[in-house]
């Protein structure tokens, strides 16, 4: 926050402005826009300690601050073209803008109390003062001069700036900012939620601070909000915290409920296949069975009959050996084709039991793009392994993919990010296929060591090849 004291010279440079814009624009209404000429000439007549003009001044823009003020005090003709400028109901210019007036004290103060006193020749004393906190020592202060260059702007009230603004609701604002910042309180983000026990992040903590408007800034060691009063500040945040966990309860439990949803569909739909798919097969071993019988008799028929009964009976018996072979065969062919490369299967799943993260149908395919969507993820000593679902959400097939980065989140927070662009990876996806990838994240790539991975989210970079 600025001090009070670079308040006042803000507003001192902006008020210099404003009364270089309003003395010129009075001066060229009512003398012409050679008004600077003859300023210069009367100038040239007054006492030394008096006259303000330089060889360097060729206009009023080229004056400072203190000349400004002067041109206004020993002047008396300008000062009564000027106010009559932007006082044209007044009827006693000269009475109540003269000699002794309270316009004309007000200059004084600012020239002589402001500027020569506590701005441009600041005592030792009051500087160390100043360091310190204490109060200065003269009688006039930056607040009453921040009061008086106010009182001054407000003559000229319809000046504006390049963006029509009026410099005097500008140094009003000012002004406001300056004293309603001053009557807050900054505390360390950190320690507060040590201290009352938040169980948040400081990113959580300023996202509250964002939703409600709390002042946040950057010290040169920590963060800082700003307060007028912390303890109602604090009942603020840990509302929030409340409704947050509250919130998260309640998406968790629908979630759970949603996945075992999608557990039992599934488990159910596999099931089904594989009853109908185990169906079919039979119906197959036993059409060719009756076509092996089919054909055995035809051959049989164009046999010798000369064969005896036990021909026949071992020929029974050989045929029922190569019968049982067969369903054996088939059997085993099909068994081994269920085993689905591309989706994690229950004994593919790892990590701690306590601490691990899994949704084995997670392959949903988003429409129009590649996603990655994760099935497993662990802690593996100082690293953490992700299995994960390539997914083709495309209309097109995909041969092989580059993934220029992969981040997993917990709640919000990034526990692992890394890329695994080094080689591309081939996938071969129709639209809607997916694939089973392992991606391993190295301990430097690690950010939260311990994170419960429960509510675990991914983000990815991920392109065709």
């Amino acid at each position: 926050m600025a001090s009070i004291q670079q308040t006042a010279d803000k507003i001192k440079d902006i008020l210099t402005i404003c009364l270089a814009k309003s003395i010129d624009q009075a001066l060229q209404y009512s003398m012409g826009y050679n008004w600077f000429d003859y300023f210069r000439q009367t100038d040239a007549n007054k006492k030394k300690e008096h006259m303000i003009l330089r060889p360097e001044h060729r206009s009023v823009y080229d004056l400072d601050f203190q000349a400004l003020l002067k041109l206004l005090k020993f002047h008396m003709d300008l000062r009564t073209y000027v106010l009559s400028y932007y006082h044209p109901n007044e009827t006693d210019i000269d009475i109540k803008y003269g000699r002794n007036s309270l316009f004309d004290n007000l200059l004084y103060r600012l020239m002589t109390l402001y500027r020569n006193q506590i701005a441009a020749h600041k005592k030792a004393s009051d500087v160390e003062r100043a360091l310190s906190g204490e109060k200065s020592s003269t009688t006039y202060s930056y607040d009453d001069a921040i009061a008086d260059m106010k009182k001054l702007a407000e003559n000229f009230s319809i000046v504006v700036d390049n963006n029509g603004v009026s410099y005097y609701s500008t140094i009003c604002s000012i002004a406001n900012n300056y004293y309603n910042q001053s009557a807050y309180t900054y505390y360390s983000i950190q320690e507060a939620i040590d201290i009352e026990q938040l169980g948040i992040t400081r990113n959580e903590f300023l996202q509250i601070c964002d939703k409600f408007g709390i002042k946040v800034a950057a010290t040169d060691t920590q963060m800082v909000f700003a307060t007028q009063n912390y303890n109602e500040t604090i009942a603020i945040i840990k509302n929030q915290i409340a409704l947050i966990k509250s919130n998260e309860y309640l998406e968790k439990s629908k979630q759970n409920l949603i996945e075992e949803f999608e557990t039992t569909k599934a488990k159910s739909h596999k099931n089904f296949v594989i009853t109908l798919t185990t169906i079919s097969v039979l119906t197959a071993i036993v059409l060719i069975l009756v076509v092996i019988n089919i054909m055995d008799m035809d051959k049989d028929n164009n046999t010798s009959r000369r064969n005896n009964e036990e021909t026949t009976a071992s020929t029974n018996t050989k045929e029922q050996t190569t019968t049982e072979s067969t369903v054996i065969s088939i059997t085993e062919s099909y068994i081994n084709e269920q085993e689905d490369p591309d989706t994690l299967s229950d004994s593919e799943i790892s990590g701690d039991t306590g601490n691990r993260y899994i949704n084995q149908y997670n392959y949903e395919p988003d429409e129009g793009v590649l996603t990655i969507k994760p099935a497993n993820v662990y802690y593996e000593d100082d690293s953490i392994i992700a299995k994960c679902y390539i997914i083709n959400g495309t209309d097109h097939t995909i041969n092989s993919v580059l993934i220029h980065g992969l981040e997993l989140t917990v709640n919000g927070e990034t526990i692992c990010d890394a890329a695994f662009d080094s080689q591309a990876v081939e996938v071969n996806l129709e639209p809607g296929e997916h694939y089973l990838q392992e991606f391993t994240f190295p301990k430097d790539t690690v950010k939260v060591p311990d994170a419960e991975l429960e509510n675990l989210s991914s983000f990815c970079d991920i392109v065709e090849d």
